[in-house]
């Protein structure tokens, strides 16, 4: 079986035109890496990683959950979007989501 990183340099370069940067490289892995979760867990193979860009810090990373759950809106955004709010009730989307990359 091939290195994370190795699968994840290979993913980022096929078909891709985009420039990776290195903190982007760093993100992108870790989102593979919860899509290789979701394989252990009879899912589809889709994960995701929610950034706090003015921290720097993952503040979400999930896989879809669509098989588990029978429910086809449990789609990793949606999972992670439910995990960030579920912490505390009092975070509002507004406050959080325009500073987070996907």
């Amino acid at each position: 079986m091939a290195s994370t990183e190795t699968t994840a340099n290979e993913t980022m370069q096929a078909g891709s035109r985009h420039n990776w940067t290195d903190r982007e490289r760093k993100f992108m892995k870790m989102a593979i890496e919860t899509a290789r979760k979701a394989i252990v867990d009879e899912e589809v193979a889709v994960g995701c990683v929610f950034v706090d860009t003015r921290t720097d810090r993952v503040i979400a990373a999930t896989h879809n959950e669509t098989t588990k759950t029978r429910n086809a809106s449990r789609h990793c955004e949606l999972v992670a979007v439910d995990q960030i709010l579920g912490r505390d009730a009092s975070l509002r989307p507004e406050d959080i989501f325009p500073h987070c990359e996907l």
